[in-house]
């Protein structure tokens, strides 16, 4: 009897592989919410627009649509929009609700992964949680650009998969390196192991020298624009906007801030900037039309710019050195010379080629309409990593050599 009734307090666990119902069912709501999240963001300051703004022509439902359109871009989407009789594809991520998107797909995986946590083995894989928050965050995107071709443009669905996926799996990721408790942290650190020991070394420096760089760019934008406010002042009032369209307007080029700093960042590498078809090379500006975007007015005037200006790739090699400096000062004096130009070289590529993807998502471009480009030219590619990476190495060798010899001292 004793073995029987011992037999009837036997605790039967779930398969580890099996799935989940209901914590599958709460990562695909999780994941939906990460991407409407967003959407709302969007869709208060437009509906607050059209009920204020006596002059708005659309239907409600029209003025929604604005959201999904909104969604759609923040995730490199493209839209179709139908200007002069001819369709036009528009492709615009505005990279301040990128990172919101980010940062609201990473809260939503929080929760998440608290509600993994709590379940224990009856969790199943960790894997399964993870492709259901994201197959959510796919589908509620979906149904965004569903919603966004209820309006005057049509937004591409396959064209927003890609953001649509890449993004919930970052905030995912992002969400599980807070979370060290959970099983996606372990799997992340074992993922990270695998890496090449240089790489690892160099995430860090490089992330640091990619903030110092885009402050630079900003500061460099923020002076523009007070020395020409009475340009782009006039520019607004050309549009004649009304104050909620002012608002709104101004509520965008401040979401377009990180753009506008991408494209001085690779001005300031020495390459060209095509805005509308004036070019912002780096030694003059070229004369033509730019967008009637009231923060353009702070392009300089056609010509050749000072020698000084000129000088301004000698930033980007600075911020190299800064690169190198950080990478190899992590070592110790005992690491050789190689170890830390090795590390000091990874940093340096890892800064060009986050650098370089940044640069050309924050582009603009709209087909058939030359006054709807803004971009860096191909040139940034060589330039960055010739002006990074020699700097890195620079900075690198000459902190060791200062600290070999003063260990002989």
């Amino acid at each position: 009897m004793s073995l029987l009734e011992r037999g009837r307090n036997v605790t039967v666990l779930r398969p580890v592989g099996r799935i989940n119902l209901r914590l599958a069912g709460l990562a695909l709501f999780y994941g939906a919410v990460g991407a409407v999240a967003l959407a709302l963001v969007v869709l208060i300051p437009t509906l607050t627009a059209w009920t204020a703004d006596s002059r708005s022509s659309v239907s409600w439902l029209e003025a929604m649509s604005f959201a999904g359109d909104g969604w759609v871009l923040a995730h490199h989407g493209r839209l179709a929009a139908t200007a002069g009789g001819a369709v036009h594809a528009v492709t615009f991520a505005p990279l301040l609700f990128t990172v919101l998107a980010a940062w609201f797909a990473r809260t939503s995986a929080r929760a998440l992964l608290r509600e993994v946590h709590d379940a224990g083995r009856a969790a199943g894989r960790g894997w399964h949680s993870a492709a259901c928050f994201v197959a959510g965050y796919a589908g509620a995107g979906v149904l965004l650009a569903l919603l966004g071709k209820t309006g005057p443009a049509s937004p591409g669905i396959l064209s927003v998969l890609p953001g649509a996926v890449l993004l919930p799996v970052l905030g995912f990721a992002w969400a599980a390196r807070t979370e060290p408790e959970s099983a996606a942290f372990g799997a992340a650190a074992r993922l990270w192991e695998r890496l090449p020991v240089a790489v690892r070394r160099a995430v860090r420096p490089a992330s640091e020298a990619a903030v110092v760089l885009l402050v630079v760019a900003t500061v460099l934008l923020s002076v523009l624009v007070v020395l020409d406010r009475s340009r782009v002042g006039e520019v607004n009032a050309l549009l004649g906007a009304g104050t909620v369209g002012t608002v709104v307007l101004g509520l965008g080029q401040l979401a377009s801030v990180p753009n506008l700093a991408l494209l001085v960042t690779g001005w300031i590498s020495g390459a060209s900037v095509q805005v509308g078809t004036a070019t912002v090379a780096a030694g003059s500006v070229e004369n033509g039309l730019v967008p009637s975007v009231p923060v353009f007015g702070a392009i300089p005037d056609p010509g050749a710019f000072p020698v000084w200006v000129r000088l301004a790739p000698v930033i980007v090699v600075l911020v190299g050195g800064l690169v190198g400096f950080r990478a190899a000062s992590a070592l110790s004096t005992l690491s050789g010379l190689r170890t830390k130009l090795l590390t000091a070289a990874a940093a340096g590529g890892l800064l060009t080629l986050g650098l370089t993807v940044l640069i050309w998502l924050a582009g603009a471009h709209v087909s058939a309409a030359p006054l709807g480009n803004a971009h860096v030219s191909l040139a940034v590619v060589p330039l960055l990593a010739l002006e990074l990476l020699g700097g890195a190495l620079a900075a690198a060798a000459g902190l060791h050599y200062v600290k070999v010899r003063r260990s002989h001292v």
